[in-house]
């Protein structure tokens, strides 16, 4: 039974020898049909660099003696500077007052001599002054009349001036000549502001003037 058992063993180990050398030479098979096909037999050739020389330029072409030259044309240089003179160039014509011989074949003095001088241009005209539109009679009437003057039957002649503006309208009231009573004075001049209207005063030309207007109201107690 001893000798069984240990011939039993020693055939398992060769057994199991036997079969791990045939899968060793299996990888190794395997292993190098891989590399051979995956790696190249042959290395590549190492590259080599060749240096190329460039071709001679192209000699000129000769020139034919009867060829016209190239002309050149000088470049000219323009001076953008321009000079200011920094003060103010005064002239005064120089007449001559002595004898000037060979003038006219005379030798005599010529005397004062004049530049003429232009005409000033002319000045605007005065064409109209200020002129009252409609009727300077319904300026002031009767109905005007202050109540309290015309009880106490005060009565009198109000002279005024008008100051025009370019528009037409009064500016300004002047008294220049009272009526003796001032009640009577200061309602002139309200009514003539109030409802007098002028055509402005005009020059040569067509431009609107401020004028003036000059006139009186009487104040008459009615019967």
């Amino acid at each position: 039974m001893a000798y069984a058992s240990s011939f039993d063993t020693k055939r398992r180990l060769g057994t199991f020898g036997a079969v791990a050398v045939v899968e060793i030479v299996i990888g190794y098979a395997l292993v190098t049909g891989l590399a051979q096909k995956l790696l190249p037999v042959h290395p590549p050739p190492h590259l080599q660099a060749d240096n190329f020389r460039l071709p001679p330029p192209k000699p000129p072409e000769p020139q034919h003696p009867n060829d016209p030259k190239p002309q050149t044309r000088p470049v000219t240089n323009h001076d953008t500077h321009v000079l200011v003179p920094t003060d103010p160039i005064s002239f005064t014509p120089v007449v001559p007052t002595g004898d000037v011989g060979g003038l006219g074949g005379t030798g005599h003095d010529i005397g004062e001599v004049r530049i003429p001088q232009p005409d000033p241009p002319a000045l605007p005209r005065l064409v109209h002054g200020a002129l009252p539109r409609g009727n300077p009679g319904l300026w002031v009437t009767p109905n005007d009349y202050p109540s309290g003057e015309l009880r106490l039957e005060h009565h009198g002649i109000t002279r005024f001036r008008l100051s025009i503006g370019v528009d037409g309208r009064v500016r300004d009231c002047t008294i220049t000549g009272s009526s003796g009573y001032p009640a009577l004075d200061a309602a002139a001049c309200a009514k003539v502001t109030s409802r007098a209207r002028f055509d402005p005063a005009l020059d040569s030309t067509g431009a609107r003037l401020e004028g003036s207007y000059a006139n009186s109201v009487r104040w008459q107690i009615p019967e």
